[in-house]
């Protein structure tokens, strides 16, 4: 895959020289249409490619819980990329929620850190993930007030975008940190109680799972059900050790195991 974005730059460059060259000529204008078709083909199979593989490298961390292995083949696949500076912040997200999901949060900081510092425009899906990433990072800093904050900003992203498929897709990101602040906070357990209860049954995949199951059992020893809070915490210690959460389940189940 590199060689062949190597070839396509060379490619590119080619055809910019020789429209240019063509452009003092009467008769260039159909070669120019001839060479932006050559152009701009082979970037859309490039821009295809590497959100397909992309795509698989976060579905088997979905299914393996292993962040280890996530933040290896995300390093892997970057490593055969040639990528813009707004792609590289882009993967530097994808690391940094890997590095939030195995409690590595002074790594995590220091993306985020950098990223902030950038000041690069990014695309509807790097803000998201930006908020987000923040998002996860207040949650377990236990920093309710800067986690509400950024809740509160990821909504206005949302609500203001124009576009309905980002609203929808973007919705169910936004519940679930809305409840994580509910969580922290102590506020709405209820609500975040539902919330989380209604994603165990969508069918989530093994990551998604175990965080929700984890979340419900905090708001169980919150109200005092250590039985019910223990036995959830028993199901997401059974998942991947490498996961903060399971870390923490197993702290957990030893401190409340005979409330």
């Amino acid at each position: 895959m590199r060689i062949f974005r190597l070839c396509y730059l060379v490619f590119t460059l080619f055809a910019l020289a020789i429209l240019l060259a063509l452009s003092i000529t009467r008769d260039y204008i159909p070669y120019t249409g001839l060479l932006l078709v050559l152009v701009v083909l082979p970037n859309y199979f490039l821009r295809h490619a590497d959100r397909k593989v992309t795509a698989n490298i976060i579905l088997k961390y979905s299914l393996n819980c292993d962040p280890d292995v996530y933040l290896s083949d995300l390093k892997k696949y970057r490593r055969r990329c040639i990528l813009t500076k707004s792609q590289k912040y882009l993967y530097s997200l994808y690391d940094c929620l890997g590095l939030i999901d195995s409690g590595n949060f002074d790594k995590a900081l220091d993306i985020l850190l950098e990223i902030d510092d950038s000041k690069v425009h990014f695309d509807d899906i790097t803000n998201i993930l930006l908020i987000k990433s923040w998002c996860e990072y207040y949650y377990f800093q236990n920093k309710d007030v800067k986690l509400k904050a950024s809740v509160l900003r990821l909504k206005n992203y949302i609500t203001s975008s124009k576009n309905e498929n980002l609203r929808n897709n973007a919705s169910l990101i936004y519940r679930s940190l809305e409840a994580k602040y509910y969580v922290l906070s102590g506020e709405n357990l209820d609500k975040a109680k539902k919330i989380y209860t209604d994603i165990t049954r969508m069918a989530p995949t093994n990551l998604n799972l175990a965080k929700a199951l984890y979340e419900l059992a905090i708001i169980d020893i919150k109200e005092k059900n250590y039985h019910e809070g223990i036995n959830k915490l028993k199901r997401v210690s059974d998942m991947n050790e490498k996961l903060y959460v399971v870390k923490n389940a197993n702290e957990l189940i030893s401190r409340y195991n005979n409330r």
